[in-house]
């Protein structure tokens, strides 16, 4: 089959580009690009659809990179196709890495596609697919990442993506199409051309179809992925309990929809990884926590039969108050502070907002034990509480059981305490002990700031 028969029936079968649509092609000035804006230009003409282009300058390579930007501007000049230019400038912002350039780029056509509604067209190939496949098993990958490159991702598009690099150079020397070559291509400095000449070549001796093979496995790792992805999404919303996900529903599905299910939970705290999985099983048979991201404290957990995966919010300690002293919390989601107020403060402020008074205690008898070691963080185990105007202590775990308090919401609401005695609780309030009376002259406020 031909280059232009197997782009057309791609571009077709994932329907990447609809009638009256826009789609810019992004051209470095290399053999792929022009190629393929050399395909998309002739299909425009065909299938109804407005062809522009982007190119990036990084400035990362000088003389020859200017030179590039003429030769892509000449192009489209020729061809007749709007060209949009982005001058990235890295070196100036110290900025000379694969990594950085490929964050310009996309940052660009990101914000091009945007302005202009439209889709943008990369010219990725089989061989590219490959290698990229290659780099990523090698680094350490899941099966979603040995999926390769997607022929469709938001915006992008690639249409030469089942076409390998011989196929393209092929047919740039069949329709006598001029490109240019980025002598970075060839230094072996960099991980995937370390893959091109020296991996690939070997694999291609033992099977020429390597590359093909490659890109096949990529394909199946990729529709494996998603099946196992909708697997675990189904198993998660019938696992869904008050307190987080049916410990023994997960325990009964599939390995490979259980680590799926690990990943989609941990993706609002932190990045999956193997490790982290693996962190999220161990937590899920046995009875101990799990710290999954050490910087970040987050933890996965077995409570009341729900597993859970949860951010411990660090304690901070108060130290010694002093009148109008203002303590600004890590709980900044909360939107609170701690000061010191005349008691005639206190009684003109609760005539306004009575429901305010439960966050009022005498500072003569709590200062104590904020010197001490008072501390604003989150629960902890044998925290014992005992709330003004309940006339009973408990624990407390046993507190926010018995009120209905959802268990992803326990490890997240502050408290002050000194060693495992709470002085106060969000929600609740100052303890019994620390109620203002009719001796007190100065009062603690823990302020809610709406």
């Amino acid at each position: 089959m031909s280059i232009k028969a197997k782009v057309s029936d791609t571009i077709a079968a994932w329907r990447l580009i609809r009638s009256g649509e826009i789609v810019i092609a992004a051209v470095s000035g290399g053999a792929d690009s022009v190629a393929m804006f050399h395909l998309l230009h002739d299909l425009s003409q065909k299938q109804d659809f407005r062809l522009l282009a982007a190119h990036v300058n990084h400035g990362l390579r000088g003389a020859a990179a200017d030179a590039d930007e003429t030769f892509v501007r000449q192009l489209c000049e020729n061809a007749d196709v709007p060209l949009f230019v982005c001058h990235a400038d890295l070196a100036a912002k110290g900025k000379t890495s694969e990594n950085d350039a490929r964050e310009a780029r996309y940052a660009f056509f990101d914000q091009l596609a945007k302005e202009q509604g439209a889709k943008v067209a990369t010219a990725h190939t089989l061989t590219d697919n490959a290698e990229t496949v290659l780099l990523r098993l090698a680094r350490g990958c899941s099966l979603g990442g040995a999926g390769g490159i997607p022929v469709q991702r938001d915006v992008f598009i690639r249409p030469l993506l089942f076409c390998t690099r011989a196929e393209v150079e092929q047919y740039c020397k069949a329709e006598t199409l001029s490109f240019v070559t980025d002598e970075t291509n060839a230094s072996l400095q960099y991980a995937r051309n370390r893959v091109r000449h020296k991996v690939a070549p070997e694999l291609a001796r033992i099977n020429t179809r390597a590359a093909q093979n490659i890109a096949l496995f990529a394909q199946d790792a990729a529709e494996t992925a998603q099946y196992i992805d909708q697997q675990a999404c189904a198993l998660l919303s019938a696992a869904r309990t008050d307190t987080g996900t049916a410990a023994a529903k997960l325990r009964r599905a599939p390995l490979p929809v259980r680590k799926a299910a690990f990943c989609q939970l941990m993706e609002p705290f932190c990045t999956p990884d193997r490790a982290k999985v693996e962190a999220c099983a161990k937590a899920l048979e046995g009875a101990k926590k799990a710290q999954l991201a050490r910087g970040l404290n987050v933890f996965a957990a077995v409570r009341q039969g729900s597993f859970v995966i949860y951010r411990e919010e660090p304690g901070q300690t108060i130290g010694e108050l002093a009148p109008d002293l203002r303590v600004y919390t890590e709980f900044p989601e909360h939107g609170f502070e701690i000061l010191v107020l005349p008691v005639d403060q206190m009684i003109k402020n609760c005539k306004q907002n009575k429901k305010e008074l439960k966050n009022y205690a005498d500072y003569g008898m709590i200062k104590n034990k904020l010197e001490k070691g008072g501390v604003l963080r989150t629960r902890r185990a044998r925290d014992h509480f005992r709330p003004a105007g309940r006339g009973v202590g408990k624990t407390l775990k046993k507190l926010f059981i018995e009120d209905g308090v959802p268990l992803p919401e326990r490890d997240r609401l502050p408290v002050l305490a000194c060693g495992s005695e709470v002085l106060w609780a969000w929600g609740y309030g100052f303890a019994e002990d620390y109620v203002p009376g009719s001796q007190t002259e100065e009062v603690l406020l823990v302020k809610i700031e709406p």
